[in-house]
């Protein structure tokens, strides 16, 4: 089936599907001349970009991802000395984090590369059209998060089901 016979909104989310994924190769380029990966300068954006620091749910809420998959990211920017785990005097169990001098250091670094990219982008596209783009994402998200299905029950299976003797 051709693209052209898809609704817009599934058309949007193909469109969406392929941006998230030229983002992260277009991140991972970007990223990779300081060791990094587009999942690790997420997680450090995350907690720059944070009013207080976050956990590592926090994180993932942020940044749109599994707090597995955050939890890995913020694991090997701990180990690289980017990310500096704190007290959290919410919750005991678990850690919130904060950019070190090195991760503010490569966060700024990596954000003034990108800076660049963004004026190119904007050059391409327009004002116009990337408020215009940015309030139709806003409204899906909302959407979706109210659509979403809870999570399925895991199913059990009943061996040695019988009849009683």
């Amino acid at each position: 089936m051709g693209q052209e016979l898809l609704d817009p909104i599934s058309q949007l989310a193909l469109h969406v599907f392929r941006a998230q994924q030229s983002l992260s190769s277009v991140g991972d380029a970007l990223t990779s001349q300081w060791g990094m990966t587009s999942a690790k300068w997420k997680v450090l954006g995350a907690v720059e970009l944070s009013d207080s620091p976050p956990s590592a749910s926090g994180i993932a809420r942020i940044m749109g991802l599994t707090r597995q998959a955050a939890t890995k990211q913020i694991n090997l920017l701990v180990d690289q000395g980017l990310l500096a785990p704190q007290d959290n005097p919410q919750d005991a169990r678990a850690a919130v984090y904060t950019l070190s001098p090195e991760g503010k250091a490569t966060y700024a670094a990596i954000s003034s590369a990108w800076a660049q990219r963004v004026e190119v982008l904007r050059s391409a596209i327009g004002d116009a059209d990337i408020a215009s783009a940015l309030r139709v994402l806003e409204q899906l998200v909302v959407q979706l998060e109210k659509i979403r299905a809870p999570a399925t029950p895991k199913r059990t299976t009943r061996k040695n089901q019988g009849t009683k003797k």
